[in-house]
């Protein structure tokens, strides 16, 4: 039995304040089959462990307590070398004394001891291994330790955004001292490109140009060579001697420093900044105005572009670093147009026959985070999203614990989302009965409104409301820029269930939720809502079309309220539902066919003004699908991401059909409107933000579990087969899904935590 040690915290700050270790027991003398027991060699600090701890870095472990802890706790550090000492009797590639680094990022390198599968780790030869190799020198404990970031960075700049010839072409690079700077310039070397190093001058100067020549360099100049228009000529002479282009610079430093190896690239040069203070600080604001010029702008086209309330022919232009529409033309323009040239346009696409339309606003998804990301999380949720072409979604304050209900767990909640949101991410608060103090620092904070329930919600941490908390809250609220929602169903009577039901029978589960459910919460609500008239009022989920005709009459008397649908009361039928398949269960139920038609129609007269997905995930064993009971599964349907394509396809089965305008209206230009960001949101208009989906309106495919991006694969979707298909989707100017790469690297999403102006 070996006591280990590692490094953990529970909660994000600053590491003098959250940093802790925990003693665990590893046991090395019952390993499984093909386990491996390692011991620490060396375990490096990096900046960006630390951001990781101060929760500001995109990627982070997973909280577990398996060290031992009573809460679940996050171990620390990514890179590492370790020793194996003690392998299991199946372990085929590994063996006693071999040196080894982990095989995955957020592995938790700050520790004495790890135990693992074989698949964890990856082999890197020790010294012994190294001489009998003839490489008498191989790889020091420091070198070992760090070999799986810095080199791996450099490699992948070099080969992977930018076509170099060897021989001929160059890269420029300042940080020509740094660890990443090294690793490029003997890299370089290797694969016979020439380079360019900017160093800072020192006393040793002349010491250090010959060091780094050594390892590979072509030239080394100092910054202030680099920012002096006087020796650009020389930089231009060397390039043209080799028959070349200057194709890339790498920035780690920013400032003049950045816009001084910019400027030497050659034209359609690329400049890539790579770095963790770029991630977690704001860039120098001289080098920004500089990087925008550098990196200019992208321009798409189609004969299908959906401006306003029309389709038309239109080239869209717009900048990933401001994330802005900044142009908007009636027409396609040819490539070698100067009205490209104007706006600095370097990557433009013409697209057509397929549409380019606004991004999707989803403003009632459930991501779990934290507290149940196992049911869902952040990444996967927004992976999801926009997958679908959804640009920003809006988080429900539950089901993650806790619940957004006090500024306390709503700074919990920010902190889960720090760096994981591939979309834009806004949140909701939450109403509950004894929180109505909290609802104006939540607004200040940054929430876009707040949801209650008028019957149980299904999770003890987020009760139900009552009228006289309605009243409170109306009260609390009414001079605020915000908006109250309900999940409007309630049951005064508490009817019984018939034990003579089946439970396996959708049609018990749908008898167990009438109508009358919605009809009668929607009566209190706009009883209330006559009481303070000027504040928004939202009615969620919407499942019955007599509803309808309350939600007609308030709107004929003026009353601020608004109602949604979602997709999958617009999709899905009762009669069609088989027994024991819970995964179709939800709250409200879906209903008849006749209802759904009556919903179509309530929606396209603008009764209904949205429709959203009501993404609410569980894990598999929560729906029950062994035994199919009804009653006892929990409801939800997990469809984030599929909207667009479910609605399209139901839509092309009326008649008239329907038309992506109207798509647009009820899925970007409302939903923008509901959460207050139809200022930048929801439309295509120079200044609005550019999230755009390209959609193929032609494209057919089968929804399969197997292929969605949620983290629990299980929809009610599975087998159906759905016309028209997100091609890609960029968010603020940036790529964040393609249908044939996948998900960008990186998470770029935004939290919208500004407070409403609208």
């Amino acid at each position: 039995m070996i006591t280990a040690q590692a490094v953990l915290y529970k909660q994000h700050g600053e590491p003098k304040d959250v940093l802790f270790t925990q003693s665990f027991e590893i046991d090395d003398e019952n390993l499984s089959s093909n386990q491996i027991v390692v011991k620490t060699l060396a375990s490096p600090v990096n900046p960006s462990d630390i951001n990781q701890i101060q929760g500001v870095y995109p990627s982070k472990p997973e909280k577990t307590t398996q060290f031992g802890t009573d809460e679940p706790a996050a171990p620390c550090g990514n890179e590492g070398l370790f020793q194996v000492i003690a392998t299991g009797d199946k372990v085929e590639n590994l063996h006693i004394g071999d040196w080894v680094i982990p095989a995955n990022v957020n592995f938790g390198t700050w520790r004495t001891h790890a135990l693992g599968e074989e698949t964890d780790f990856i082999q890197i030869p020790n010294p012994s291994q190294s001489r009998v190799n003839g490489k008498p020198l191989g790889l020091t404990i420091n070198q070992g330790a760090t070999i799986s970031v810095n080199p791996m960075t450099a490699l992948l700049m070099l080969t992977h955004y930018v076509k170099l010839n060897p021989g001929k072409d160059w890269f420029i690079q300042n940080g020509g001292t740094s660890a990443v700077g090294q690793y490029a310039t003997q890299i370089g070397r290797l694969l016979d490109i020439h380079s360019i190093s900017v160093i800072r001058d020192r006393p040793n100067l002349e010491d250090k140009i010959d060091e780094l020549k050594e390892k590979g360099a072509t030239q080394v100049i100092t910054e202030d060579q680099n920012g002096s228009k006087e020796f650009g000529p020389a930089i231009k002479n060397w390039v043209k001697e080799t028959g070349g282009e200057l194709k890339l610079a790498l920035n780690c430093v920013g400032g003049k420093s950045s816009s001084g190896i910019a400027r030497k690239l050659n034209n359609n040069g690329l400049m890539l900044t790579y770095g963790v203070e770029f991630i977690t600080k704001p860039f120098d604001s001289g080098y920004l105005s500089f990087f925008y010029s550098i990196n200019m702008s992208i321009a798409l086209s189609s004969t299908r572009v959906l401006v306003e309330s029309e389709i038309i022919e239109a080239t869209i232009i717009f900048s990933p670093d401001t994330g802005k529409i900044i142009a908007i033309f009636p027409q396609i323009l040819e490539l070698e147009d100067p009205i490209l040239k104007l706006y600095n346009v370097y990557i433009y696409k013409n697209v057509t026959p397929r549409v380019i339309m606004p991004g999707l606003v989803d403003t009632h998804v459930h991501l779990n985070e934290p507290g149940r990301t196992h049911w869902e999380g952040f990444e996967t949720g927004t992976k999801s999203a926009a997958s679908g072409g959804v640009t920003c979604i809006i988080d429900m304050p539950l089901n993650s614990i806790p619940p957004v209900t006090t500024v306390s767990n709503f700074q919990t909640k920010i902190d889960a989302a720090k760096g994981s949101a591939w979309v834009d991410l806004g949140f909701w608060g939450g109403l509950i009965p004894d929180n109505v103090c909290d609802l104006i620092p939540l607004i200040n904070m940054g929430v876009r409104g707040f949801k209650g329930f008028l019957i149980d919600s299904g999770v003890e941490e987020f009760p139900a409301i009552s009228n006289e908390d309605i009243l409170k809250a109306m009260k609390e609220v009414q001079f605020e820029k915000t908006m109250l929602m309900f999940h409007a169903e309630m049951d005064h009577q508490e009817l019984a269930l018939d034990s003579s039901l089946d439970p396996t029978l959708y049609s018990s589960f749908l008898d167990s939720r009438p109508d009358r459910f919605e009809t009668q919460a929607i009566g209190e609500i706009i009883q209330a809502s006559s009481k303070f008239p000027t504040i928004p009022v939202h009615i969620v989920h919407v499942s019955t079309h007599l509803a309808i005709p309350l939600l007609a009459a308030a709107k004929q008397a003026q009353l601020p309220i608004t109602a949604e649908t979602c997709f999958h009361y617009l999709s899905l039928t009762s009669e069609t539902i088989p027994s024991k398949s819970t995964h179709f269960k939800c709250c409200p139920p879906i209903r008849t066919e006749y209802n759904k038609k009556l919903l179509w129609d309530g929606l396209r007269t603008g009764v209904i003004t949205t429709v959203v997905s009501d993404h609410s995930p569980c894990t598999p064993q929560l729906k029950q699908l062994d035994k199919g009971n009804f009653f006892e599964a929990w409801g939800g349907i997990s469809s984030v991401g599929l909207g667009l394509s479910i609605i399209f396809t139901e839509g092309q089965k009326l008649s008239p059909k329907i038309s992506l305008t109207e798509i647009n209206q009820w899925c970007s230009i409302n939903t923008a409107k509901q959460v207050g960001l139809s200022h930048c949101k929801g439309k295509f208009k120079v200044g609005y933000d550019a999230d755009i989906l390209v959609f193929d309106d032609e494209a057919e495919y089968v929804i399969d579990n197997r292929d969605v991006h949620f983290k629990n694969k299980l929809t009610a979707y599975n087998g159906m087969k759905l016309t028209g298909r997100v091609i890609e989707t960029f968010v603020r100017g940036n790529l964040v899904y393609n249908s044939e790469t996948g998900h960008s690297n990186v998470p770029l999403g935004k939290l919208m935590l500004e407070p409403r102006i609208e």
